[in-house]
């Protein structure tokens, strides 16, 4: 593909230094593309893709699925700056998540969808249920049940955790409705349900 000769050559002449490479790749404007048209009627092609006129939509390696619902399951960022304790946990739930749901290997890019077993695992595995359950101790959607002062913001923070943006005026009206009502319990669960529902989307498993 075009390009890749250009990368090839300053891979080489930085002397292999594969954080020039991802610098590069990363500051470069066919990578900063966006994956929509920008208008809903004339969606983007794959030809378009291949041309890096936009970003081309990829689900996310397995490794990152599980990173992915650690991260916005977590109470706070989890990195090089953790508990060693925390950082154990999280590479133990990844290494399981990933043996049972498969590395594709080099063929990320060509899978266009997850496997039946692959979205089984998404909604029933134990990573999925135990990162999603009421508990106050380890989980956010609990803590956001607890402490979020109406539904509308429990809502917000839900979207925020999970697909890193702000819920639609629908979307946000939608599940609003379903949250405002019953005890701090059935509170509990609806957010641990949301959660769940979330992470369950195309959007949370698929790079855009």
């Amino acid at each position: 593909p075009a390009g890749l000769d250009e990368l090839s050559e300053q891979f080489i002449a930085s002397g292999h230094d594969l954080h020039h490479l991802i610098r590069t790749i990363a500051g470069s404007i066919a990578f900063q593309r966006s994956s929509h048209s920008g208008d809903p009627a004339v969606p983007v092609t794959f030809e378009q893709e291949q041309a890096f006129a936009a970003f081309p939509i990829t689900p996310l390696r397995p490794e990152q699925v599980a990173g992915s619902i650690i991260q916005a399951s977590s109470l706070q960022a989890i990195d090089h700056s953790s508990h060693f304790i925390s950082k154990l946990r999280r590479f133990g739930e990844t290494q399981e998540f990933v043996t049972r749901f498969g590395d594709p290997g080099l063929d990320t890019f060509q899978q266009e969808t997850a496997t039946i077993p692959q979205r089984l695992l998404l909604m029933n595995g134990k990573l999925m249920q135990e990162r999603t359950e009421p508990n106050p101790l380890f989980n956010s959607s609990t803590r956001i049940a607890r402490y979020s002062s109406s539904p509308e913001l429990q809502v917000e923070a839900a979207f925020l955790a999970t697909l890193a943006r702000r819920p639609t005026p629908i979307e946000s009206e939608h599940f609003t409705e379903t949250l405002d009502a019953g005890s701090r319990n059935e509170r509990d669960r609806r957010v641990a349900d949301l959660f769940w529902t979330l992470m369950n989307t195309t959007e949370f498993s698929w790079n855009r």
